[in-house]
Order: structure tokens, then sequence, then C-alpha cells
């Protein structure tokens, strides 16, 4: 692979990420906008709107944005096949949701760890990910390469 095709696949996956980003952050708004604009906020009626739209984040999060480094696909595909491998695969979106709440109250109890738990709920998403890849046929096994004899 060259400079220039390095960089042209860079800057490809970087406005598809961003277009993802900015789809991202609207839900999140919209979901503050829910619980902040509700008149009487109770658990009961803030339960559904809140985890629909963690449900939502997390699948364009945790599918789309792994989906768009691996597969080359318009930025309409990744999200509809993030939204699908999300809802197919649940109980693997989840685990990731589970992760990333432990997160969020870890660091709110004790705040050094920002700098290493994220780090370790990405690296276990990451290797969840390529199981649900290899498992489901969209990657083939990486095979390790012979040693070389002297």
């Amino acid at each position: 692979m060259s400079a220039t095709d390095f960089l042209r696949a860079l800057v490809g996956n970087a406005r598809q990420a961003s277009l993802i980003g900015s789809l991202g952050i609207a839900v999140a708004a919209v979901c503050l906008l829910t619980f902040l604009l509700d008149p009487a906020p109770s658990l009961t009626g803030m339960a559904a709107p809140v985890l629909l739209g963690a449900l939502v984040l997390t699948c364009l999060f945790g599918w789309c944005i792994p989906l768009g480094a691996r597969f080359t696909n318009s930025t309409g595909a990744h999200l509809r096949n993030g939204l699908v491998l999300g809802l197919t695969h649940l109980p693997s979106t989840l685990l990731c949701l589970v992760g990333a709440g432990l997160v969020v109250v870890a660091v709110w109890f004790y705040l050094p760890l920002v700098f290493v738990l994220p780090v370790v709920v990405m690296v276990a998403w990451a290797f969840r990910l390529e199981r649900v890849f290899t498992k489901n046929g969209y990657l083939t096994p990486a095979r390790p390469e012979p040693l070389a004899r002297h």
C-alpha cells in the first residue's frame, strides 16, 4: 500500500467516522433533552427512552465504527449493518453497554481509572468483535506464519 492510498483511505474512514459520531452525538442530545425536559422525571418513565438511546449509541459506536475500520461500504450501509449486527447479537451489544456503564461508574468513584479502564474495555470489545466476525464468517481466521528454518 502506497502512502497516497493510505492517506486516501484515512480521509475516507475519517469522514465516515465523523458522520457516525455526529449521528451519535445527536442521539445522545435527544436522550439528554428527553431527560431534562420531562416535567415529572421518574425512573419508570425514563427507563425506556434512556435504555433505547443507550442501545442505539452502543450500536453506533460499538458496531458501526469497527465495521468502518474493517470493511469498505458506504456510510448508510455501515449504519444499517451496525444496527442489524447490534440487534442480532444482542448479548454482545448488552455486554458492551455494561462495560461502558462500569467504566462510567468506576471513574465516578475513582478518577485515576480514566487512564486505564477505557482502554481495557476497548481491547476486550475488540477481541469480542473479532470472535463475532470470525464465527459468523465475515472474516477468515488469521493463520500464524510458519517459522523459517535456518
